[in-house]
């Protein structure tokens, strides 16, 4: 079976493994370094956003609809009026999105100020006891708002509240199906500080078939990132899109010597059908190094 381009690749140098729930498993035949903290007991989670609907119900429920019946010679005004009330009534309701987010951040960053930089653990976000209000907030203002809606303070709000939301990835697993925001926001990430977004954001473009060159050049930039994990996980997703560059970049990675990062241009050489497949598996065998190794050889038997 073909690895998910998810796995996770060994390496203490993940900022995440003693998080509840983690949903990043590994592919059993990818082969990791056990230098991970074990998992705890998922907290409560992934209650989807009540405002995924925008549709007549809301806006009755918001008591905007008007239901008297349209006169015949005041048709055409009639249906102006009830645009507006609709329209306003839309944005009444994104308004509201808007400012729940912003809020839910704010008593996530207080929440923050109580731990200490130097104090935090590797998932220290998980001890968060609001996770669901954030993640609602969250999802309420991509599914109420195109993104050329979005105000700057919101797409900054949704990349923190990615960000943080790094464990679990809720957040960003609900943008497959919401590809103009996946892509509005990996286009905001790029000049963002926060490599917990990014590196989410990255792999779930690489399951942008239908926005290919968008998704394509966006994780050309990704791929040059100063954090070594964004730039492994953009590697990866460029190899699912089966990128013309992909080939080129993982013989890159693979040159700077870095252990995960020849492991992931193993696997993007295998994804792109690559003729130069068996002389890196060759030369992962001579890495020497046993995760190398091991990686060479499973992407050798796997489907």
């Amino acid at each position: 079976m073909r690895p998910d381009i998810a796995r996770r690749l060994p390496g203490s140098e993940r900022r995440r493994s003693a998080c509840p729930g983690h949903l990043l498993r590994p592919a059993q035949h990818l082969h990791q370094p056990q230098d991970r903290e074990s998992a705890a007991q998922q907290p409560a989670r992934h209650a989807r956003c009540g405002a995924a609907n925008m549709a007549s119900g809301r806006l009755e429920a918001s008591g905007f609809v008007l239901r008297g019946r349209r006169s015949a010679p005041d048709g055409a005004a009639s249906r102006r009026v009830n645009r507006t009330v609709k329209q306003a009534a839309i944005n009444t309701i994104s308004m509201h999105a808007l400012n729940t987010l912003h809020e839910q951040v704010e008593k996530f960053r207080e929440w923050a100020a109580l731990y200490p930089v130097h104090q935090r653990s590797i998932d220290w976000e998980c001890e968060y006891g609001h996770w669901e209000a954030l993640w609602d907030a969250s999802l309420a203002v991509v599914d109420s708002l195109a993104p050329d809606a979005w105000t700057v303070t919101a797409c900054a709000d949704l990349l923190y509240a990615i960000a943080r939301d790094h464990a679990l990835e809720h957040i960003s697993s609900m943008l497959w199906t919401q590809p103009d925001a996946l892509l509005a926001l990996a286009r905001a990430s790029i000049d963002a500080s926060e490599p917990n977004a990014k590196w989410q954001l990255a792999a779930r473009l690489g399951g942008q078939g239908s926005h290919a060159a968008e998704a394509e050049a966006l994780l050309l930039r990704l791929v040059n990132d100063e954090d070594e994990y964004v730039r492994r996980r953009a590697l990866l997703a460029l190899g699912a899109l089966k990128s013309a560059y992909a080939e080129t970049l993982a013989e890159r990675a693979w040159d700077t010597g870095h252990e995960y990062q020849r492991i992931a241009a193993l696997w993007v050489l295998k994804d792109v059908k690559s003729g130069k497949l068996a002389q890196y598996v060759k030369l992962a065998e001579e890495d020497g190094r046993e995760y190398v190794v091991r990686n060479a050889r499973d992407v050798t038997i796997t489907g």
